[in-house]
């Protein structure tokens, strides 16, 4: 579905599956309660200082893991 400029839409996001070092997003964007648009995107934990990505610690993997669903019956 075409969404036109000014049209106001909704975007759900959760969390698809969480790795050592990044996670990934799926996306849906909704205008009139229909979905426009689904994405897929990715997020790295980098460590700026050893230039390289770095693990999630325990509390960030615990805290992106409660935005995993639940896999369908």
């Amino acid at each position: 579905r075409q969404v036109r400029f000014g049209e106001r839409v909704v975007v759900e996001t959760w969390v698809d599956r969480v790795g050592t070092t990044s996670a990934a997003l799926r996306h849906a964007v909704r205008a009139d309660g229909v979905v426009a648009a689904e994405v897929d995107s990715v997020v790295v934990r980098y460590d700026y200082a050893a230039q390289r990505p770095a693990p999630w610690t325990d509390a960030m993997h615990e805290a992106l893991g409660r935005h995993v669903p639940a896999p369908a019956p």
